[in-house]
């Protein structure tokens, strides 16, 4: 027997999916209905109606004939009429799953009650705040006010002083949250943290934590978002740290500290060592030491431009950024600014000479080698050791195949050899 495979071997109709209701609560409980579309609708061969039976207004879905996902009918029950959902409620998972939630989750409730409460007004008043970054004093704005009088005559408005004393209520009570949660993590903890200064002055410390759940699920979570008095010495860091960890009851789970390679951290890993110790702690300022893989080819890229006179290297938060600008663009631009500096008699000191652009060319050449590499890095939310070799490995083959395949005596090849 042979089969005609130019042909299929069954109707579109078939293919389109068959014209029966879905065999779910929803539809043998009558929460809704499915109908088919009249046929003269452009989608009449493909897809069916779903209507709510129990909005006051006609609430409908359009849904692909054969689609038998019912999840969001489903939330739209919890949500609108949740003394319809008869299904059996879920059992609590244990203690770290339950204090998963964090704060956005507390601010992005679906669930809105059905009668106005005053308190209930101030819950989803604070969560807007917190989620919209609002000022404490937006409350006392007077147009604020009125609209929200308009909306419900009884409301009231509570003052600036009120909501920042909510807003760190809700603060505190996701900290205690949080505590819970990594204190029951079942496994040893790593850190990654970065210390900066504010354009106004002010030195904080971020720390994150990243742990393996039972269920070999990767986790994350932010720390502290801590406030600097002092220089960012490793003492310093040290102390911020340690305090953190001691309030959250987590430093005997320490396993490995990422950080960039300032050298106050080297200092920072030294001292905390030696906490760690005192504690009986297992840890090693050394093999406990994960340097950031970004840092590193930033400090790599900033001292090959220095080593070929490339003049001050631009911040190490815009050089890699502006890489792939200068190589996507490298065709255009030397047209576009040759055309530019000849139109005009006090620009054109600065037309370039075809050698000149030559060597740019070349300088791009080395820089796209980083490119490709930050692109790997950028690509996945957690770069790990599985990946930072390879891209290692990468960035040494392809900086040893520019310098062999070029003149060893040109300084862009002297400047790569001295990085790598």
């Amino acid at each position: 027997m042979s089969i005609d495979l130019t042909e299929p071997t069954t109707p579109p109709s078939s293919r389109l999916g068959k014209r029966k209701a879905l065999h779910s609560d929803l539809f043998t409980k009558k929460l809704f209905v499915q109908r088919d579309l009249p046929p003269e609708h452009k989608d009449a061969k493909t897809h069916r109606e779903v209507q709510c039976l129990n909005c006051s207004k006609p609430k409908i879905w359009y849904r692909k004939i054969g689609d038998s996902s019912t999840s969001n009918l489903w939330r739209h029950v919890e949500i609108y009429h949740p003394e319809k959902d008869l299904r059996p409620k879920k059992k609590a998972k244990n203690a770290v799953a339950d204090n998963q939630s964090t704060l956005d989750e507390f601010m992005n409730q679906k669930e809105i009650p059905s009668r106005f409460t005053q308190t209930d007004f101030r819950k989803f008043l604070t969560g807007w705040i917190i989620a919209d970054d609002q000022p404490f004093t937006t409350t006392e704005n007077i147009h604020f006010r009125n609209m929200v009088k308009v909306l419900n005559s009884d409301a009231l408005v509570p003052k600036a002083d009120t909501i920042k004393k909510d807003v760190m209520e809700s603060f505190e009570e996701e900290r205690k949250k949080r505590k819970i949660l990594f204190q029951n993590i079942p496994g040893r903890i790593s850190f990654a943290l970065d210390a900066w200064t504010s354009i106004n002055g002010y030195g904080f410390l971020a720390i994150t934590v990243h742990w393996i759940t039972k269920d070999w699920k990767l986790c994350d979570s932010l720390l502290d978002f801590i406030k600097l008095s002092g220089p960012h010495s490793g003492e310093n860091l040290r102390n911020a740290f340690v305090e953190s960890c001691n309030d959250f009851g987590i430093l005997e789970k320490i396993f490995a500290i990422t950080s960039d390679n300032a050298s106050n951290n080297d200092t920072f890993m030294r001292y905390l060592e030696d906490v760690c110790q005192n504690k009986s702690i297992n840890f090693n300022a050394v093999d406990n030491y994960c340097r950031c893989i970004a840092h590193i080819m930033n400090l790599a890229v900033q001292d090959i431009l220095k080593q070929i006179k490339a003049g001050e290297a631009e911040s190490e938060d815009t050089i890699l950024n502006n890489m792939d600008i200068t190589v996507t663009t490298g065709d255009i631009i030397p047209k576009a600014l040759d055309a530019t500096a000849s139109s005009d008699k006090e620009l054109r000191i600065f037309e370039l000479s075809d050698d000149e652009w030559d060597r740019i060319e070349r300088i791009v050449s080395v820089l796209m080698i980083f490119v490709q590499a930050t692109n790997v890095v950028s690509f996945a939310k957690y770069p790990m050791l599985s990946s930072a070799i390879p891209v290692y490995n990468y960035l040494i083959d392809e900086l040893e195949e520019y310098c062999d395949n070029c003149d060893s005596s040109d300084d862009i090849v002297t400047a790569v050899k001295a990085v790598s």
